[in-house]
């Protein structure tokens, strides 16, 4: 991941010989590298996470698999103001966010650190940590799978907007 973040940023910023080089056909070769990247850092935390640890850790999942998202939106709500930002647009800002990276570095930082921490029985260190890791998985699979369901239909129906308030402006 680390790798496609150095040939993004290493390309993006580079100097080329042909003079109308476009950023958005970087665009176009980078982002399947990227989806590439994220889907095997998924998968390495998935091998990861025990079975056992991932049913204890179900039905709280799934609550924060549903409550993360409507905070996210509240939050995106209150902070950018309704006259600059239409609300399709708020959407898509609450939708996207962060979708991998961050979260699964804490979660494997975390779970190294557990047994280090004070108030945390040794033989508990272990088992919370699994727990954890498995909770962050579900949280981050939830994430991934969500966006690639809704966000496409949600950023179409945006552009749309967009296009059809131009053509209203530019007919009168």
């Amino acid at each position: 991941m680390g790798a496609v973040f150095v040939a993004g940023m290493l390309l993006s910023n580079g100097r080329y010989r042909i003079g109308r080089f476009e950023q958005q056909a970087l665009g176009r070769v980078m982002h399947p590298l990227n989806t590439a990247a994220e889907i095997t850092v998924l998968l390495l935390l998935g091998l990861l996470v025990k079975p056992a640890a991932l049913l204890t850790v179900l039905p709280l999942g799934l609550a924060l698999a549903i409550v993360l998202p409507l905070a996210r939106l509240l939050a995106v709500w209150a902070v950018l103001p309704a006259g600059r930002f239409p609300g399709p647009d708020r959407l898509v800002v609450a939708g996207c966010g962060l979708r991998a990276a961050v979260p699964l570095a804490l979660a494997v930082s975390m779970t190294e650190e557990l047994p280090h921490l004070r108030g945390v029985a040794p033989a508990l260190a272990e088992p919370l940590g699994a727990q954890l890791l498995a909770l962050i998985f579900m949280v981050v699979l939830r994430a991934l799978l969500l966006q690639t369901l809704v966000m496409r239909r949600l950023l179409d129906a945006t552009a749309q907007r967009s296009m059809d308030q131009g053509a209203a402006q530019s007919a009168s």
